[in-house]
């Protein structure tokens, strides 16, 4: 993680620094990838500078580094002044490298490390929810979370690989907007894709065809959502379903709705 974030400068409500300064004397630092037009990230991120902020008051105990995903240099800059923390610059190539790194595939995410660059916690979001400065404290004493037992057999492997998988797809889908999990040679995923297209509508899109590990992909979507089929298709969290699900909560302002709502920009 230094050697990545080491490679140029970081931006603070000042200025410019280096993380050698920046990292200096601290006890953890998070990395949290986040993006303005995610509606759960907004949920966090106040929450989360609050709580920065309070754990700071006396001494810096932690630092927190921005890595953005906004589409924008205005919704980035716009994001960034509800943080108190550093960021890397706007589309700075240190942002994929750190998405590849820890395998980031959803937002909010936020991880938790030693300065040396041990991970203390993969995604700590839902712990800070939690238990809020209580959980700052673990990390600042070089606590690491636990990890399930590997020892239990295959089952037992392969259980846990289902839920680690599970939760990764579920960050997915709370981390963005509008999601579409579909295949290529899918007529039904084409004409949900086009629909969305029609109404411009933006999305996130995952052809499970394509991913190494699709199949195992659509198993979790089948255990989050009872339905086995592809497209499956959520809009803020919102488990929409289908194509023919689509269209029939098109037609009923469903959709709409939940765009609308979520500030989502759409021509329906």
């Amino acid at each position: 993680m230094q050697e990545i974030l080491q490679r140029g400068s970081l931006i603070t409500k000042d200025g410019e620094t280096t993380a050698d300064e920046a990292f200096k004397d601290v006890k953890a630092i998070g990395l949290y990838f986040s993006m303005h037009s995610c509606p759960p990230c907004r949920q966090f991120t106040p929450l989360f500078a609050d709580i920065y902020n309070d754990v700071n008051s006396g001494s810096k105990q932690i630092e927190v580094v921005f890595v953005s995903g906004d589409k924008s240099q205005e919704d980035f800059k716009e994001y960034y002044e509800e943080m108190p923390w550093i960021t890397l610059p706007f589309k700075d190539e240190r942002v994929l490298e750190l998405v590849k790194k820890y395998e980031v595939k959803g937002v909010p995410r936020l991880v938790m490390l030693k300065p040396d660059g041990t991970v203390l916690s993969q995604n700590a979001v839902q712990r800070i929810i939690k238990e809020g400065p209580e959980a700052i404290e673990e990390f600042t004493a070089g606590k690491v979370e636990q990890q399930q037992n590997q020892m239990g057999g295959t089952n037992q492997k392969q259980n846990q690989a289902m839920e680690s998988l599970k939760s990764q797809v579920q960050e997915v889908i709370s981390g963005n907007p509008v999601v579409v999990f579909s295949k290529t040679f899918c007529p039904y995923c084409t004409e949900a894709k086009n629909i969305l297209n029609k109404a411009n509508v933006s999305y996130t899109l995952r052809e499970l065809d394509t991913e190494d590990d699709g199949s195992q992909t659509q198993e979790a979507l089948k255990s989050l959502t009872g339905q086995n089929t592809v497209p499956n298709i959520f809009i803020a969290g919102n488990h929409i379903g289908g194509c023919s699900d689509l269209k029939a909560k098109i037609k009923t302002g469903e959709v709409k709705t939940l765009l609308n709502t979520n500030e989502i920009p759409n021509g329906f």
